[in-house]
């Protein structure tokens, strides 16, 4: 190691500081052990006068006779620290006890440990709650967006037309203004590592929110997650953050005159978020961001809002560990059921038009009634682009709604599946039409063309139905 970071399974021995300065400076080991970020302080025993962080990790049925009313000592590690060793300063965020070991008497004490959300590289001070500036990088988003596309200029010599030189310039250069949603920006870049006697170029996509008033880290993270879940909702497949940077505007570099001159942002290293997997396979998004644009993510961050029953979901079934699973199927029929609930008293009941309101059932109606409910929200449903075994097999509206209905109350109720036994083949197609279903009224919500729809739906993984071996 020889820099400020935090490597897996390396640890790093340094000093903790809190924000009570009656306690003392006391030893430490940071460890990034794959799954937490911990932080690991040695305890003299649980009595000791001279050692106030055992308190931390103690029951909170624990007595002490120096401090019955609990009111001298804290008995909880504050929500940030800091760590400093000769690498660096790290702010940890957000943290919390995790296991400990404290004897109750005897030489040595044992050690607790506290886990931490958030680790800032580079932190100027424990005021990282907030934050005014968060930026993130995702190769999804980069794929999906590919406004990190490149030109390869090459130059000749005149006579020999020998290769003297290549220029990589982005195809997009410049910030581009998305949405005032926390002002959000996405900026090409191109990043180069030179090693030996060769240069890595790699492109990359950077979102970033900044505020001038700091917010939480929450706030800002739900405008970066929706981002890379319509990337991911576009690919089908999971996309994570490869990197995360944050500023806070008190931590600018600052010239003799006080005068700022550059933003500082502090890399951080985290377990909280989704991290980026390599893909193998490739990548074919259902809708291009080239026609979601500006507009259609500041669309989507609306539509996250006013549709997040249903959206989450969704999502929820794409970050699933097992995403094929009969909890998965049945959560598909939960999706719809409530998109359809949602456009009929966001959509309808506006126009005066609500299913549930004309029935004198307000707030009721029945499954057949909210996918029909979501047909009607549609302009092309993704039914006649169905791959069976190589072969397309188009699929009737009302057939589609029929044999969802019979997978997904069959599923709920036994008594359904008892007279009506399900096949598994059947059950899991069933899911992928309905998670095609809502992936195409996002689609269209966004304001991709139905032409593009069309094309895209030919080529889309999840429209290739399961079929038995042999």
């Amino acid at each position: 190691m020889s820099a400020n970071e935090l490597i897996v399974g390396e640890p790093r021995l340094g000093w903790l500081i809190d924000d009570n300065q009656n306690t003392p400076h006391v030893a430490v080991m940071l460890l990034d052990t794959g799954n937490a970020i911990e932080l690991t302080v040695p305890l003299k025993g649980t009595f000791k006068e001279d050692d106030p962080y055992a308190r931390w990790f103690m029951p909170n049925y624990t007595e002490y006779g120096d401090d019955p009313g609990r009111t001298e000592y804290t008995y909880a590690p504050p929500r940030n620290l800091l760590f400093t060793d000769g690498y660096g300063v790290v702010v940890l965020v957000d943290c919390r006890t995790g296991s400990s070991l404290v004897k109750m008497a005897g030489p040595m004490g044992g050690h607790g440990k506290i886990i931490a959300n958030y680790a800032v590289l580079g932190g100027h001070s424990l005021d990282y709650d907030t934050l005014n500036g968060l930026q993130t990088e995702s190769p999804g988003v980069t794929a999906w967006s590919r406004l990190g596309d490149v030109n390869v200029i090459q130059g000749r010599e005149e006579t020999t037309k020998t290769l003297v030189s290549e220029t990589v310039e982005l195809g997009v250069p410049g910030v581009l203004d998305i949405s005032k949603t926390m002002n959000l920006t996405l900026e090409p870049m191109l990043k180069h590592h030179k090693e030996d006697s060769h240069v890595t170029v790699r492109n990359s996509v950077t979102v970033r929110t900044f505020v001038t008033e700091p917010v939480d880290w929450e706030t800002h993270l739900e405008t970066h997650t929706a981002v890379l879940d319509l990337a991911s909702i576009s690919a089908w497949r999971p996309f994570g953050f490869s990197e995360v940077r944050v500023h806070r505007g008190d931590g600018s570099e600052r010239s003799a005159g006080d005068t700022a001159l550059r933003d500082r942002w502090a890399k951080v290293a985290t377990h909280r978020l989704w991290e980026h997997k390599a893909w193998t396979k490739r990548l074919r998004f259902l809708f291009p961001y080239e026609e979601v644009g500006a507009s259609g993510i500041d669309d989507w961050l609306n539509l996250r809002r006013d549709y997040k029953e249903a959206l989450d979901s969704l999502i929820g079934i794409l970050r699933s560990d097992e995403p094929w699973s009969r909890a998965s199927i049945i959560q598909s029929g939960v999706m719809l059921e409530t998109l359809g609930y949602l456009i009929d008293t966001i959509k309808l009941e506006s126009r005066e038009q609500s299913k549930s309101k004309a029935d004198g059932k307000r707030g009721q109606i029945s499954f057949n009634c909210a996918l029909r409910l979501v047909l009607d929200d549609m302009v092309i449903k993704p039914f006649k682009f169905v791959h069976s075994g190589g072969r397309i097999e188009p699929m009737e509206e009302e057939n589609w709604i029929k044999e969802t209905n019979r997978i997904y109350m069959g599923l709920k109720h036994y008594d359904r599946r008892a007279s009506d036994p399900l096949d598994s083949l059947d059950s899991l197609n069933s899911m992928k039409m309905n998670l095609q279903v809502m992936r195409c009224w996002v689609a269209l919500q966004l304001g991709i063309s139905p032409k593009t729809l069309e094309e895209n739906l030919k080529h889309d993984p999840l429209s290739n139905k399961f079929v038995k071996e042999g």
